[in-house]
């Protein structure tokens, strides 16, 4: 199944699809390593700095999404 960013042309700026490449890669790292490209290209935008602020902030939403999955977490009705 694509990931629903990738099926969107036009509608996120390069450096945004570079940081969700990277996130996308660093959630999957269970599969496979984060690929050099990816990190390539985020490295390219974000330098050394951006990218310590966009791993720390990818290692944080992942923790609380894999906390909310194996505690069977459900998402509160907005509605």
């Amino acid at each position: 199944m694509p990931i629903a960013w990738t099926c969107t042309p036009g509608r996120f700026r390069e450096q945004e699809r570079a940081a969700l490449a990277l996130t996308e890669s660093v959630a999957l790292t269970g599969e496979d390593e984060v690929p050099d490209e990816a990190r390539g290209r985020a490295s390219k935008h974000f330098g050394g700095a951006g990218m310590a602020r966009l791993l720390m902030a990818t290692a944080a939403i992942n923790v609380w999404n894999r906390l909310a999955v194996s505690t069977r977490q459900d998402l509160p009705d907005l509605t």
